[in-house]
């Protein structure tokens, strides 16, 4: 267990591809952290507060965003997956 931070750069590119591909996301309410998985690997943890009220969740769309920002970390040299939770109503993350 490393337990490191996140570069300013790989919290940016969180924030900028959830925005992107959901859009009922606000961009104050998503929290990025460094911590452990199941396993007791490093991995990092993305809280969503998503507003629906005007757009609805689309679940399709939610998948299809962890996977292509699993891919977008790892295609900058990230090791850690993303774990993403989704917390409804636009609560704060």
């Amino acid at each position: 267990m490393t337990m490191t931070v996140l570069a300013p750069e790989t919290t940016a590119l969180i924030r900028d591809l959830v925005m992107r591909e959901l859009p009922g996301a606000r961009d104050t309410a998503i929290d990025v952290r460094v911590d452990e998985d199941h396993d007791g690997d490093d991995a990092i943890m993305v809280r969503i507060a998503y507003d629906d009220a005007d757009t609805g969740f689309d679940p399709k769309a939610a998948a299809r965003m962890v996977l292509r920002l699993n891919a977008a970390l790892s295609a900058t040299g990230e090791s850690r997956f993303a774990y993403v939770s989704y917390l409804p109503g636009g609560s704060d993350a």
